[in-house]
């Protein structure tokens, strides 16, 4: 497992998620990306009426950092209320560029899980019983 921070990329997640735009979900997320040559690059969710046209925040990390030429991805955090895995859709992108990252899902409180992204994808995405 590569060392790196892993509460200052948390801390970085969960600062993401206090800027995120949910409207409709009321389900802020945020996330932290860490790229291999030590820059990290932070994502919110922002959501649309359109549900189609949401881009969340794992999704939005990806998006900065392909765009900007980053191709090498160490570890993820990923902020939300209760420390869920990504959508499916995040996973696809996730998988795409960076099938062996480390995934750190925290929640509100600062707690974590820390998880390989084959783990992630055995994970389920849903909703929570009340």
């Amino acid at each position: 497992m590569p060392e790196f921070n892993r509460r200052g990329l948390m801390q970085q997640a969960l600062q993401a998620r206090r800027k995120a735009y949910a409207p409709y979900s009321l389900y802020p997320v945020g996330s932290a990306l860490l790229a291999a040559n030590g820059d990290v690059i932070s994502s919110a969710s922002v959501e649309n009426a359109c549900i189609a046209a949401d881009i969340c925040a794992p999704h939005g990390a990806f998006l900065k950092a392909v765009s900007e030429s980053y191709r090498e991805f160490v570890a993820l955090a990923i902020a939300t209320l209760n420390g869920d895995p990504p959508c499916g859709i995040c996973r696809q992108v996730i998988a795409e560029f960076a099938p062996d990252i480390v995934v750190l899902l925290v929640n509100e409180a600062g707690e974590f899980e820390e998880l390989s992204m084959a783990a992630v994808m055995a994970t389920p995405f849903g909703p929570h019983p009340a």
